[in-house]
């Protein structure tokens, strides 16, 4: 009888050693709350909170937003190996190709319906998904300026000294893709000398687009760069139409801005219906009057009216240049700009 029991006694143990160890497969805990990297370009709290809103109803999860004025300075963020991220919202298409989208990224499925068109999208679109876009553009006042510099021949004009805000291509995506479009139009010899010719015409290097347009509305500058739907933006905003945009005649880049799925997550489920949520009806109406981009969703884009805002044509390089010389550019630029 002592030996049965010391069997029934061995059973048991190895039974309770079983329950506490996990399945080789099983997904761990979450040890973190669900958390958003959020470097979108227009940034609005509406947009915030829609997110927010549908995730305590569908989740019950009330997430945590790690706020970044630029997707530049969201990459340095990420590359913290302390900080836990789900869900990067505000990725774009200038800084894509300096990441390693496999090893960072999980699949990511964008939602199949009508009027979600397909036509731009990430060199990674199984990883990085794409929910709006605009094109790189000049901006100007037009109650101080009433023939803006159309062509790049133009803004390198000496009617332009000390004219132009600038975003400063190390810490900017806006400026960074500036500098990509530049090469990608003249070429390597080309772009240097193009940046030297319109050395003299930048009055401010800023921060970044925000900085730049602020100085544009306080009168500081009558030009500067940006996209072409951010004054239309401002004027759904706040009302004001003196704020206008011209594409350059020499082709328009394409600027992008997507999401994308932390592969180290552990909230993967919940993090792919905030990817469907940005491609709803609802939130695409947000990308367009809060973000200041265009939206993927051409129903919304009908509704809204902003056709005349677009390029006859794109412009845009690929990644694996980017990637490749990224650096270089970014060093050329700075010894010709700010030397």
């Amino acid at each position: 009888m002592a030996r049965n029991l010391f069997i029934w006694i061995t059973l048991f143990v190895l039974l309770l050693a079983g329950c506490k160890q996990a399945p080789a497969d099983a997904v761990p805990a979450p040890d973190h709350p669900f958390t958003i990297l959020y470097s979108g370009f227009g940034q609005s709290e509406s947009q915030q909170q829609s997110i927010r809103t549908f995730l305590l109803e569908a989740c019950d999860l009330d997430p945590v937003f790690i706020t970044c004025s630029d997707a530049t300075q969201a990459l340095a963020a990420l590359r913290q190996d302390s900080l836990q991220v789900d869900v990067w919202i505000g990725l774009d298409n200038v800084i894509a190709p300096l990441i390693e989208v496999d090893s960072l990224f999980a699949d990511v499925h964008t939602p199949q319906r009508s009027g979600l068109g397909t036509d731009r999208s990430f060199f990674a679109p199984r990883k990085i998904a794409a929910y709006g876009y605009s094109y790189f553009a000049i901006l100007y006042d037009s109650q101080d300026v009433q023939e803006p510099p159309r062509t790049c021949g133009e803004l390198q004009d000496g009617a332009w000294h000390e004219s132009l805000l600038l975003p400063d291509a190390r810490i900017s995506s806006l400026g960074n893709g500036m500098v990509q479009w530049s090469n990608e139009l003249f070429g390597d010899n080309g772009y240097q000398q193009f940046w030297r010719s319109i050395k003299p015409n930048v009055y401010h290097i800023t921060p970044g687009w925000r900085e730049a347009f602020d100085m544009l509305l306080a009168d500081e500058a009558p030009l500067a760069i940006g996209l072409v739907s951010q004054p239309w933006g401002y004027h759904l905003k706040d009302d004001v139409a003196r704020y206008k945009a011209v594409l350059p005649q020499e082709g328009s880049w394409l600027f992008l801005e997507g999401v994308a799925i932390l592969k180290k997550s552990t909230y993967k489920a919940e993090a792919q219906k905030v990817v469907n949520l940005l491609f709803t009806e609802e939130y695409q109406s947000l990308v367009t009057t809060q973000g200041w981009l265009f939206p993927v969703d051409t129903h919304i884009e009908m509704i809204s009216g902003i056709h005349g805002l677009k390029p006859t044509g794109e412009r845009r390089i690929k990644s694996s240049e980017i990637a490749a010389h990224n650096t270089y550019w970014i060093l050329r630029w700075k010894k010709i700009v700010l030397k």
